[in-house]
């Protein structure tokens, strides 16, 4: 298959969210099994929709950093789901 070209910035940023309004978060979290399906689980628990999510390698090989929005729950809903799964967290903003 040929190689594909790279989306254009704004292209992208639509793909991954940007556009849509919610809660945006960055968190680290022990790179074990199981920890996405938790985060996610919890998630849609509280009746969270997550409009986009991405992992990542963290800083070090026992971590991962996971970037996500999600929007239909409140941040200290979302705060104290992050608690209980023992996240890091990163960074987390409301995106207009």
């Amino acid at each position: 298959a040929p190689a594909q070209e790279p989306l254009p910035c704004g292209q992208a940023r639509r793909r991954l969210g940007a556009r849509a309004q919610g809660l945006r978060v960055t968190i680290k979290l022990p790179d074990s099994h199981g920890v996405l399906a938790r985060l996610t689980g919890e998630l849609s628990n509280h009746g969270a929709n997550i409009v986009t999510l991405g992992t990542f390698y963290g800083d070090d090989p026992t971590n991962r950093e996971i970037a996500f929005k999600v929007q239909d729950i409140d941040r200290a809903t979302l705060e104290k789901i992050l608690t209980d799964l023992q996240a890091e967290v990163v960074d987390l903003r409301e995106s207009l």
